[in-house]
């Protein structure tokens, strides 16, 4: 009796659904109809991130809009081809025709030149989502707003003065706000909560609903020429029930629903099949780590071998990897039949002529890598006529090929050979994963690269598996469609320990680099500030060189002020090769700190940011923040110096002194002895004595540059008297020429243009030892010997008295 009943109502509901669609298809009329019968599939845009409405899991499209196209689709019997894509891509794709329909797209005045809107399918309210500590007291003033590119209400927003920066997607959107790029963000409160909980952004909150834009209404774009497609489309819609637009409504809204995978259930035919097979060979990439690769004991190791190892557990034959040094010969070997699968491997055309490909298991970001010195890629276009790095063989090295051609490729051997050839300037980047490229910048290439940009194609990777063996497939598609989500969770962890669970605070990373950025953004100010000083100083300086050295001269040596003032001007002069003395010690710190935050924000963009590289990434921009602010300090030091005297350690003012011009003695190559005593203290102006080591540094390593020496020195001493304190500056570049030497002191006297110099400096630095400092100062000519080899040079021996 059940089974009657039961077969009745199987047959009672397909009757019903039978003329449902009968009478459905009845709607439409014959201009309609056979519209459908001559164009069969439409292709509509989609949102690949649009959680619940559309998005992608497991290579599945799924949400709320993909399963009300299903029940157009079965009213209509047209097929929909779906392309996902941001949404400022999809609406680009929309415009230009090269998709028929869009979906999610809400109503705008402006988009009627090239949109027939259908009726909303729904209406959603938008939130205003920011910190935890925010608050909105309703006005906008002094912030900024993240909005999803070309949004519907981009337009009203600026006519409310809203100060708005624009995103792609609501991860980058969220990912904004979280690192201060902007203060708040819009979005559909399901959409937002699910960026948040997705990317673990747990300082971001919903605020409250956005009142100063009207509710969001999601409906279905059409190509205005396909005015027939919308009417069908309009009453296919109104043909699907309230009832079943509410149950749509509730297992999306209410309950979303993750795609899972089936567990393994085999067929006899399989069974059978894996019983009689006594092995399955394998080939793999043996130089591709983290993913795989052999070990000293020739053991297959890295991520897909823990795969493996789980794989393994379904079938009870074993697996042998078969040895090989290189990708191109694991793929000789597959096309030979020696290898039954091939453990990671991404379908390509090529491939396809000898192997099936299961669904992938890994999907993997591409990246570019480059010199630090390189701007961030937004748009693959700009690697356009560049020449860049793949390894030969690899499935992006065709696929790349074939999308971009204008992008010159090369083919290397493997990944480090790859980016060695970034370090030396042969190739302009290199493609690779995240994960791989990073595995070699911690071990091979530690603040010589950085990551630049991405590509939106992925390494979608499988198991291949020989074409001549449909049974094997169907076996791995099983294993493969078996894997869950706490499989995938526990190798990640175990090979990049991904740790989400700690609650890891991530403020402190974020307050370094913004105060590092902060120094950045006044160091370029101030440089600016600078230089406009430096040549109204200097168009002074030539001024007076030409027509006021008696005057100057008379005033310098009657009053003190005037030489103060001089002494700043030749302060200012020389500010620009301070400048670039800065520029060139924060070159490598900023390179660390570059390469170190946005490897943090791709891994923790794609889920791979593990505790231990977070940690080291955050000391190495502690300790280099720490070292550009001791720059900073030195150097504000010396520029607001005032003229005060007071007490400070010589030694403690030599060491400030070589921090500035750090990068000039790098730059040269000048290799700086020193021999200072302990404990040496001068009630003086340190100041002053800064700016007379700087001047006769500059002439050194002017005079070092015009000689040729394997090795250039200068040697730094200090030496405490009775009554006072000997400084000795010598070089070996051959000394001053004996009919220079008596003249060196004297005003205006220089042997360098006048576009180089002013003649001031060491003219200056005797007054301020002299006169400011009541001490002494010569420079003669010496011989000596150093590490036993004879030398010839300046020395400048500074005398100051204790007072």
């Amino acid at each position: 009796m059940y089974l009657y009943l039961k077969i009745l109502k199987s047959f009672i509901l397909y009757i019903f659904l039978f003329s449902t669609i009968l009478n459905a298809h009845s709607i439409f009329n014959k201009e309609e109809k056979k519209w459908i019968k001559e164009n069969p599939t439409i292709t509509i845009a989609m949102l690949d991130d649009f959680k619940p409405f559309s998005f992608i899991y497991q290579n599945h499209h799924q949400g709320f809009t993909v399963d009300l196209l299903d029940r157009i689709s079965k009213i209509t019997n047209l097929k929909f081809q779906i392309k996902t894509s941001s949404w400022n891509k999809a609406l680009q794709d929309f415009k230009t025709q090269k998709v028929s329909m869009i979906s999610g797209i809400s109503y705008n005045k402006k988009r009627e030149d090239f949109t027939l809107f259908t009726q909303a399918y729904y209406e959603m309210p938008t939130y205003l989502f920011g910190h935890q500590n925010s608050t909105y007291d309703g006005s906008f003033t002094d912030k900024k707003l993240a909005i999803t590119t070309n949004v519907f209400y981009k337009e009203q927003l600026k006519s409310l003065g809203i100060d708005i920066v624009e995103y792609d997607t609501s991860r980058k959107k969220a990912l904004a706000v979280f690192n201060g790029e902007a203060d708040f963000f819009l979005d559909s409160f399901l959409t937002g909560q699910e960026t948040i909980k997705n990317q673990s952004l747990r300082t971001l909150k919903v605020i409250d609903e956005f009142p100063l834009i009207q509710k969001e209404d999601l409906r279905f774009g059409i190509n205005p020429d396909k005015k027939t497609l919308h009417s069908i489309i309009e009453k296919a819609y109104k043909t699907i029930s309230t009832s079943d637009l509410i149950n749509l409504s509730n297992k999306w809204m209410i309950n979303t629903q993750e795609y899972k995978t089936k567990k393994v259930d085999f067929t006899k035919k399989e069974k059978t099949y894996l019983k009689n097979k006594k092995s399955i060979t394998m080939c793999i990439d043996p130089d591709w780590m983290p993913f795989e690769t052999f070990d000293q004991d020739g053991k297959h190791i890295g991520i897909s071998a823990s795969y493996f190892k789980l794989f393994q557990k379904n079938i009870d034959i074993p697996i042998d990897v078969i040895p090989t040094t290189t990708w191109s010969q694991s793929i000789e070997k597959a096309k030979n039949r020696e290898c039954d699968i091939m453990s990671l491997v991404m379908k390509t055309p090529k491939r396809e002529e000898y192997l099936n490909f299961t669904t992938p298991y890994m999907s993997i970001p591409l990246v570019v890598a480059t010199l630090p010195n390189v701007t961030f890629i937004s748009d693959v276009s700009m690697l356009n006529e560049k020449k860049i790095g793949i390894v030969k063989g690899y499935a992006f090295n065709e696929l790349i090929r074939n999308k971009y051609p204008n992008i010159h490729i090369v083919d290397v051997k493997n990944i480090k050979d790859g980016l060695q050839r970034v370090v030396n300037g042969e190739l302009f980047g290199f493609v690779g994963t995240l994960a791989s490229i990073g595995y070699q910048f911690q071990n091979a290439f530690v603040g010589e690269l950085k990551i630049t940009g991405k590509f939106e194609d992925k390494w979608e990777l499988g198991i291949g598996v020989r074409d001549d063996d449909a049974m094997l497939l169907s076996i791995f598609e099983k294993i493969v469609l078996s894997i869950t989500e706490n499989d995938n969770q526990n190798i990640l962890n175990k090979h990049i320990a991904i740790t989400y669970e700690k609650g890891t605070d991530y403020s402190l990373a974020w307050k370094i680099l913004a105060l590092t950025l902060f120094l950045l953004l006044v160091m370029l100010y101030f440089q600016k500030k600078l230089k406009t000083k430096v040549d109204e100083k200097t168009l002074e300086l030539k001024k007076l060189n030409d027509s006021l050295e008696r005057r100057i001269k008379e005033e310098v040596e009657k009053n003190l002020n005037v030489q103060e003032k001089l002494f700043k001007s030749e302060k200012l002069a020389s500010m620009g090769e301070m400048i670039g003395n800065i520029a060139h010690q924060w070159r490598q710190p900023l390179s660390v700190i570059s390469t170190g935050a946005s490897g943090m924000q791709i891994q923790k963009e794609y889920g791979i940011l593990s505790d231990e590289k977070f940690n080291e990434a955050c000391n190495s921009i502690n300790r280099n923040a720490q070292y550009l602010s001791k720059t900073i300090d030195d150097f504000r030091d010396f520029i607001k110096g005032d003229r005060v005297k007071k007490v400070f350690c010589l030694e403690e003012d030599i060491k400030s002194f070589i921090s500035l011009v750090e990068g000039s003695i790098k730059s040269n190559d000048i290799i700086v002895v020193l021999d200072l005593e302990k404990d040496i203290s001068i009630d003086g102006y340190q100041n002053e004595l800064t700016q007379c080591l700087i001047n006769i540094f500059n002439n050194a390593k002017d005079a070092l540059k015009d000689t040729k020496q394997d090795k250039k020195y200068l040697f730094i001493s200090t030496k405490k008297n009775k009554n006072s304190v000997t400084i000795e500056l010598k070089d070996n570049a051959k000394g001053i020429p004996k009919d220079i030497l008596p003249k060196i002191f004297d005003p205006y006297f220089t042997t360098k243009t006048k576009s180089q110099g002013t003649g001031l400096g060491l003219h200056m630095t005797y007054s301020l030892i002299v006169e400011g400092m009541k001490g002494t100062i010569e420079a003669k000519n010496i011989e000596y010997i150093y590490d036993d080899k004879s030398y010839k040079g300046a020395v400048f021996k500074i005398e100051i008295p204790l007072l």
